[in-house]
């Protein structure tokens, strides 16, 4: 899980969302590092003092995988997990300790896209309507990877219309953000799946164990195609997948993510690199965050 350390300009999000929500540094010897990749949710419960964190479904094409691996060695989890999987919990058996990474550098959680946030849909209510709930008990989570482009908020449907494909300035977001759970001498982190032990993790010091959470979106075994330019916004993007879940009216404005300017050519191709993005870079199947509540629906 390798970090992309690339710089993120700033932009004044970094810090800025999610507030309430506690602040800590990385640990210096992670025993566990736990990475999520793909249209999923992060929440904090105040009551409990844990992250809460739904994985979006989407149109189907984003199931979920869960991956891991103890002191560089592969964990084959497939045998063990049930099917469907409607609720996870991972940590020590320990009273519940988290904490978010809000220290102004590339790291920093405030990347995570907050869709409670001034700029976005302050106030309002979250919907149940995920098929995947997890709680995390322990470790800091901080943004571990950026979009691979900047993105600017629209209004959907686009104003003016059609799209105006790179027309606004944009800013890179959280893509990938990571958890990480400091070494406890004696300690276990426990994968718990429909309320069934699926692994054990030891966190002494010295081991490594890896998990990767990723639900990004696949179609017949490769990524799923995306088209920037389209007037339709599912066939453009995945970011609505995240703005459908919030409990809005009628009245209120559906605001989107596009592509930021100067970065594609009218052909489609990457500026900086003269390809062809991936997919997922131009959707962006990234992850999101909910500031307000307490926790997300239902708080189990």
């Amino acid at each position: 899980m390798n970090e992309q350390n690339v710089k993120i300009p700033s932009v004044g999000l970094a810090g800025v969302g999610f507030p309430g929500w506690p602040a800590g540094n990385r640990p210096p010897n992670p025993a566990v590092i736990v990475a999520f990749a793909g249209l999923i949710g992060f929440g904090y419960s105040r009551s409990y003092g844990r992250a809460e964190i739904v994985f979006n479904d989407g149109d189907a094409r984003h199931n979920l995988t869960i991956t891991a691996s103890q002191d560089g060695a592969p964990i084959d989890l497939k045998p063990k997990l049930p099917t469907p999987i409607t609720k996870i919990e991972l940590g020590l058996s320990q009273r519940p300790d988290v904490h978010f990474l809000k220290d102004g550098s590339t790291y920093d959680f405030g990347y995570v896209l907050d869709l409670n946030g001034p700029e976005w849909y302050p106030g309002k209510g979250i919907k149940d309507q995920f098929g995947i709930k997890m709680i995390v008990n322990h470790g800091t989570f901080f943004t571990s990877s950026p979009t691979h482009f900047q993105f600017a908020r629209e209004i959907v449907p686009p104003i003016p219309w059609p799209p105006a494909l790179g027309a606004r300035i944009g800013q890179f977001y959280a893509d990938v953000v990571t958890d990480e759970i400091g070494a406890v001498a004696g300690g276990v982190v426990s994968l718990i799946v429909n309320d069934t032990l699926v692994e054990s993790f030891p966190a002494d010091p010295g081991r490594r164990a890896e998990i990767l959470f990723d639900n990004l979106c696949r179609e017949d075994g490769r990524l799923c195609d995306h088209r920037p330019s389209s007037w339709i916004e599912k066939e453009r993007s995945d970011f609505h997948f995240h703005r459908d879940v919030l409990d809005l009216s009628i009245l209120d404005l559906r605001r989107g993510l596009t592509i930021g300017a100067g970065q594609l050519t009218e052909d489609g191709f990457e500026i900086a690199t003269g390809r062809i993005p991936t997919s997922n870079d131009l959707a962006p199947c990234m992850v999101g965050g909910y500031g307000n509540p307490d926790g997300l629906p239902p708080s189990a």
